[in-house]
């Protein structure tokens, strides 16, 4: 996969470039802040397929917080002193209009022995083909001492 910057070099890490994230080459890094390495690619036929491991709270976690915490036969305050977190967030997680963050999931996951975290596989299919544009096509980028 090319740089998603210059479009000129392999692209073989993750970088953070003003709060986006793109897929950039080695010379790119400097523009950004590195994130990780990519898994490798896999070859098939002219083009590659990249697999992604995502973790993701499960759409149905309301439902499953609020059955374990009636079933253990706690109120919400109890729950909340428990977890120690405010009696709000944990109202706003079971009526749905807050997603927990990944901390707090994995607090009530252990506490109730339930799973509200689920991993998500994607696959992404780049051909061997050139793009037709890239980010740096379009954008002059500034360089020290030069106005």
């Amino acid at each position: 996969m090319l740089c998603e910057i210059c479009g000129e070099r392999k692209a073989n890490s993750n970088s953070k470039i003003d709060g986006t994230n793109f897929r950039v080459c080695e010379n790119c890094n400097r523009f950004g802040k590195v994130i990780h390495k990519p898994a490798p690619l896999k070859k098939s036929g002219s083009s590659f397929i990249e697999v992604k491991t995502e973790l993701e709270i499960l759409p149905d976690f309301p439902k499953r917080i609020r059955s374990a915490r009636e079933a253990s036969g706690l109120n919400r305050k109890e729950f909340a002193q428990r977890l120690n977190e405010k009696v709000g967030v944990i109202e706003q997680i079971e009526s749905g209009k807050r997603l927990p963050n990944v901390q707090v999931a994995k607090k009530i996951e252990r506490h109730f022995n339930i799973q509200l975290i689920g991993s998500v596989v994607e696959t992404e299919t780049q051909t061997s083909s050139l793009p037709k544009m890239t980010l740096g096509d379009q954008v002059v980028m500034k360089t020290k001492g030069r106005k």
